[in-house]
Parts: C-alpha cells; structure tokens; sequence
C-alpha cells in the first residue's frame, strides 16, 4: 500500500505544472535559426529564424525571417521581417546578401540583395514564374537559378481535380544576370532539375537530373550533366546509374566528386565518385569502405 501512496504522490510532484515542464503551447511557440553565413570578413553572422504562427490565432505556416548579428559588438537587428525569406547566400565580390521572398505586388517569388551596410532590401530579379533556386557565380555577377514551368491543365471541367503525379511541372534551370541587359540563356538539360551548382572558374555549370518530376525518378533516375554556361549547351553526361546525395566540383573545375549509390539496385547513395568534367566515366576510388559516405568537399585539386 505505501508503494502505491509512494507512485501516486511522485506522479504528483513531477506534473509539468509543478516542475515547470514544456506544455503543448510551449512546442507550439518555439522558435529556431534554421540556417547561418559568416559575412566574406567574419565580422557579421546572417541567420534565418522560423517563427511559428499563434494556434490561437490562425492556421498557417510559421514564416522564417532574416537577422544578422554582430560578432563585435554581440547585437542583433532584424533585416527583413516581411513575408518569409529562403535560400539565403553571400553575394561574392558586392558586400551583400541575396534571398528569395514573395512580397505584396510580386506575381512570383523573386531574387532581393541586401547590403549589409544597412538599407532596403530591393528586388534584383523576377522571373516569368517563381525561383525555385539559385547559385551565384565566383564574382557574384552571373546567376544561376532552376524554375518550374507553369501548368498547363488539359482538362476541360469547370473544376481541376488533383491527379497524384498527373500533370506534373518540369523544373528547369536558366542564366542570366541581374542589372545588366542581357538575355536569359536556358540550360539545356535533359530532364528535370533537381539541383544545379556553378564550376569555380564560371565557364560550366553541372547538376542532377532527373528523367522527370516524379518520385521514383527522383530517387532512380537522376545523373549528373554539365552544360556549358555560355551557350546553355549539354556538354556531358556521366553513366553512374542509381541513387543520387551531393555533389561537389575542385577548385580548378576540371573533376566533379559526388555520393551514389553502388549500382542500380544499392538502396543507399553512400559510395564516393570522382569523374573529369569533360568525361562519362566516374571512378568510385573507395569501394572497399565498409561505411556510408554522406558529404563531401574539396580541400584542394587533388583530395
């Protein structure tokens, strides 16, 4: 009996009202820096926040905003509160940072560069349809960014149902470069865009690829392709079939390493390959390795 009154009475002392404990409204309020760039100087911090929205009040998505800190003097400023802020990134060579965002009077989402100076963050970039993606070139003056296509709905109902991977919109990744009068050039990759990335030296530019936007192919289909990126011209595809994780180009953009999987029928992307820019050949240089491999980067032009 005591051994019971005993369970009883600890049960009632470590109640998360008693003790303080996280209740379903403190989850429901926590914020957290989803990511964070160390400015070209070190002397500034720019993070993302995701702040969710009151359960209260509405039923929405928490939005993520902007804030740098100050590494000497330890203070924090917002620098964009409105909307919610993605794909944040340095813009090399300009003192500034670049993000997407959706703001009022935007048809799409568009590319905005903030000084970190201080000032208004203003709209560099829009698009025909939203940027899904976007990567800066080594001095910060060509963009290269991935879009979906728009829909094109072949139905003739007076209402569009939502067919599981019916109608799906390809993704496709363009160059261009903000502020100067230029014409945008389309990459031309053979499929759907997955992700894109640019060669050190800004003459390539490579990404993976997939046979088309859905899922199966996502996970079964994708290869690494490089187009050249002044003419948006396919240049080479590599033959590794199979999963796909990251990919990374050297230093002096002559090789590409990037994660696979073994072969078609490996369940797990985790081998290392390494394949010259210019050939379909890709070597896996540790097949014997008993682990998995998860990311990769480049310390010089041969490790």
């Amino acid at each position: 009996m005591k051994k019971y009154l005993l369970s009883i009475a600890t049960l009632f002392l470590l109640s998360p009202v008693l003790i303080g404990q996280m209740t379903e409204m403190d989850v429901a309020k926590i914020q957290s820096v989803t990511s964070a760039l160390i400015s070209e100087d070190g002397s500034y911090v720019v993070y993302t926040l995701s702040v969710p929205s009151d359960p209260l009040k509405e039923n929405k998505p928490a939005k993520t905003k902007l804030y740098i800190y100050d590494m000497e003097t330890g203070d924090t400023r917002p620098l964009v509160t409105q909307g919610s802020v993605s794909r944040v990134a340095l813009r090399p060579g300009h003192n500034s940072i670049t993000f997407l965002n959706r703001r009022d009077g935007d048809k799409h989402t568009s590319l905005y560069e903030l000084s970190l100076s201080g000032g208004e963050a203003q709209n560099i970039y829009s698009f025909k349809n939203s940027i899904s993606s976007y990567d800066w070139n080594h001095d910060g003056t060509s963009l290269l960014f991935s879009s979906r296509e728009s829909k094109k709905s072949e139905s003739n109902l007076p209402f569009q149902p939502r067919l599981y991977e019916e109608n799906l919109a390809y993704t496709r990744a363009y160059i261009s470069a903000p502020g100067k009068d230029t014409t945008t050039v389309a990459c031309d990759f053979n499929g759907h865009v997955v992700s894109i990335k640019w060669s050190p030296d800004g003459n390539h530019v490579a990404g993976f690829i997939a046979k088309s936007p859905l899922v199966d192919d996502f996970y079964m289909t994708r290869k690494l392709q490089v187009v050249d990126a002044g003419t948006g011209s396919l240049v080479n595809t590599v033959s590794v079939e199979g999963k796909k994780g990251d990919f990374a180009w050297s230093p002096d953009s002559k090789n590409i390493s990037f994660i696979a999987g073994a072969n078609i029928n490996d369940p797990i992307a985790g081998r290392l390959f390494v394949v010259a820019a210019d050939k379909e050949e890709a070597v896996n240089i540790r097949p014997e390795f008993k682990g998995q491999f998860h990311s990769i980067d480049w310390v010089d032009n041969t490790t």
